[in-house]
């Protein structure tokens, strides 16, 4: 049976690994997938099994929940920029 947390999952995978500074390989050393195989979850040819999301999660030293969280720029905005400040406008010159 094969587990995909989200569609996303692939691209959070390579985001928290680049973030952690790990190449495919040495994620591939720590956590015993094989570097095609991350490489394919990467790239979304693979759905990884739940033993895969809980191997990858071990390596990077993060909680398997860390996959589910998105990304400060997936995140919907909550509030909408404000306007910018109306400039006052200025003073007539007394007479």
């Amino acid at each position: 049976m094969l587990v995909a947390a989200e569609p996303n999952f692939g691209e959070r995978l390579k985001r928290l690994r680049e973030a952690a500074g790990v190449s495919q390989y040495a994620l591939a050393k720590t956590s015993g997938v094989t570097a095609q195989a991350i490489s394919k979850i990467e790239q979304g040819d693979r759905d990884p099994s739940w033993s895969t999301v809980v191997k990858l999660a071990h390596a990077l030293g993060i909680s398997v929940a860390d996959f589910d969280a998105p990304a400060e720029d997936d995140k919907p905005d909550d509030d909408p920029p404000a306007a910018p400040a109306k400039k006052p406008a200025p003073k007539k010159p007394k007479r």
